[in-house]
């Protein structure tokens, strides 16, 4: 009788020491988890409040590009680099510093009795150079790297939840930075937290209420001045803050939920208008519209632009859609499928702030392209006497783009010289405040009526201006 209640307590405890090490421990790398973390900081904080003199750093870590590694080479690759992950954490660390896994490619690292922020940038940096490191798995070599957010608990009046909270901010910033670095706590960025959080709300806000609204840019063809296009730019008629540029919110936009909605609003608004103009007897004009990455994601933008130009009537090569170098460098070859059907479908396609991403020439290949768009940063250098050193790379795109049999659109020209030189150089159209600003609806049909009106009334061309 004894020797079975004797078995049964022995297998209850290790039952319940099992229970417990999955309750507490991550079962891939055999970290402390979460539920871990929790325990450990409040024992620490709890030791800090008693003492004092006990401060307690935490680091945050993220992995950059560990979604890459499992939507390219699978999750079982992916669960082999976490592994060595947390073993090349554990090689960093000394005395009673501990890491954790909280899940996904999130860890966690914390060094007791550490108030010094340089003590602890020390060991987040060891941690981030050894991660920077080639890890090979299965014959694949992958380079990754992390971030990481460093907060330490100032006073007795911290808790777990705000140091966690603290070190999560600091990570943010980190990886908005560029990420492969870390950044300090600091409480401004909690109040920028806070600032995007209301920004969110409102946007969402603008969006069920339709506070949004479009303005356009006449694109004129500089050998004559003529209007050959509009580019559709959003704006938000703000309740109290008046009619806001996109650089005010369109960042915090394109990370929103409500993006993919606001996308295919502009999409079909700008659509109905340039419909309208034709049929007001206006010049016909080619109607460009800005592309949101969230458009590019779940397979219905040949859907979307195809339902905007049958509903709207406008035939396809009246529409041109502008993407970006950096939502081009994000696309697959099976993204790039849509692009080539509404390509053949007559539509246009422009990259857009062309020269300021990282698109070679082999992305000008891939992409069925139609326009180049030279950026307005590179155009406002050229002056009434521009060097060699300013002019160099609108030169060298425009003819890379004649190349490929691309027409060329500058953005931001503001003067007569800037005209002048780019048609020199062969670009065909322009855009920007010296022929006009962007203008609401009612504003830029007249400004397109007379401009066209004036044009027919010349009997010789004046300059390149317009």
């Amino acid at each position: 009788m004894h020797f079975f209640t004797g078995r049964d307590v022995t297998e209850r405890k290790l039952a319940e020491a099992r229970l417990h090490h999955l309750a507490h421990y991550d079962q891939l790398t055999g970290l402390p988890n979460r539920t871990s973390l929790r325990e450990d900081l409040q024992l620490l904080l709890d030791s800090d409040r008693r003492d004092r003199g006990h401060p307690v750093a935490l680091a945050m870590f993220d992995l950059d590009g560990f979604k890459d590694v499992n939507d390219t080479l699978g999750h079982s690759i992916g669960d082999a680099l976490l592994e060595l992950v947390a073993a090349r954490m554990l090689e960093r660390i000394s005395g009673n510093a501990r890491f954790y896994r909280l899940g996904g490619d999130e860890f966690v690292l914390t060094v007791p009795q550490c108030g010094d922020p340089r003590e602890a940038a020390q060991f987040v940096t060891a941690v981030l150079e050894r991660l920077g490191d080639i890890f090979e798995i299965k014959g694949h070599q992958l380079f990754i790297g992390a971030s990481a957010g460093i907060a330490i608990a100032p006073s007795e009046t911290v808790s777990v939840d705000e140091l966690i909270a603290n070190a999560d901010l600091a990570l943010y910033e980190a990886k908005a930075a560029g990420g492969r670095d870390y950044r300090l706590f600091l409480p401004v960025m909690r109040a920028k937290a806070q600032a995007r959080r209301e920004l969110d709300s409102e946007l969402r806000r603008a969006c069920a209420r339709g506070e949004f609204l479009l303005y356009f840019q006449p694109q004129v063809r500089i050998a004559d001045g003529s209007v050959v296009g509009g580019e559709a730019l959003l704006r938000w008629h703000h309740p109290t803050r008046g009619i806001l540029s996109p650089g005010a919110f369109i960042e915090a936009l394109i990370a929103s939920p409500v993006a993919l909605e606001v996308g295919r609003w502009v999409l079909r608004s700008a659509c109905e208008a340039a419909a309208v103009w034709r049929a007001k007897g206006l010049p016909p004009l080619r109607i460009g519209v800005n592309l949101f990455p969230a458009q590019f994601q779940g397979g219905r933008l040949f859907d979307d632009i195809e339902t905007a130009l049958q509903s709207s009537g406008l035939p396809p090569d009246a529409l041109e859609i502008e993407i970006t170098e950096n939502i081009a460098l994000a696309q697959d070859e099976e993204s790039l499928e849509p692009l080539r059907k509404l390509r053949d479908a007559g539509v246009q396609l422009a990259f857009d702030d062309f020269g300021t991403g990282y698109a070679s020439l082999s992305y000008l290949a891939r992409f069925p392209l139609t326009r180049i768009k030279i950026d307005q940063s590179f155009v406002r250098k050229i002056g009434s006497k521009p060097t060699r050193e300013d002019t160099a790379i609108i030169r060298s795109i425009i003819i890379m783009a004649h190349n490929l049999g691309l027409e060329v659109i500058a953005e931001g020209v503001e003067t007569a010289a800037q005209a002048g030189f780019l048609e020199a150089e062969r670009c065909e159209e322009a855009q920007g405040f010296l022929y006009s600003k962007p203008l609401p609806i009612a504003e830029f049909e007249r400004f397109v009526t007379s401009r066209a009106a004036s044009l027919d009334a010349a009997p010789t061309r004046t300059g390149s201006a317009g």
